[in-house]
């Protein structure tokens, strides 16, 4: 696959059997297909549950698990990240990645920090990335 893919509860089948008996393969069907949306048609309140276990299981979760800093030589920092998927859809493309460094108070740091593209595409559940860059930040 190379698009997210998506859609809506269909109408020709009844939530309760979607959500509730059904459930198990519902969910399946949506981890089989890397579904990355859901909607319009969503279900109602009744269903949360079944509902919450199909959101559950659709969708990309991309997040940093660890991060390591050392100073450089030159001056700044460098980091070190481990990416992880840990949703059940691919990323389907590259994304930027900008490092913000900001103090105790919540405040920018003057001076700058780079910025990089870190290859998230086709990236799936457990996989793990660490790229190593120096991102310099000036006093």
């Amino acid at each position: 696959m190379t698009a997210p893919i998506g859609g809506e509860l269909t109408s020709s089948i009844e939530m309760e059997q979607m959500l509730v008996s059904d459930l198990t393969q519902t969910v399946g069907l949506i981890r089989d297909s890397h579904t990355t949306f859901l909607g319009p048609k969503i279900a109602d309140a009744q269903f949360a549950d079944g509902y919450d276990a199909v959101l559950m299981n659709m969708g990309y979760r991309l997040w940093i698990s660890d991060m390591k800093l050392s100073n450089i030589l030159t001056g700044g920092i460098k980091v070190e990240l481990t990416w992880q998927n840990s949703g059940v859809a691919p990323m389907y493309a590259d994304w930027p990645v900008h490092l913000q460094v900001v103090d105790d108070e919540q405040n920018h740091r003057n001076g700058r920090c780079g910025h990089s593209s870190i290859r998230t595409a086709a990236r799936r559940r457990g996989q793990d990335r660490n790229p190593a860059e120096p991102y310099p930040v000036l006093k």
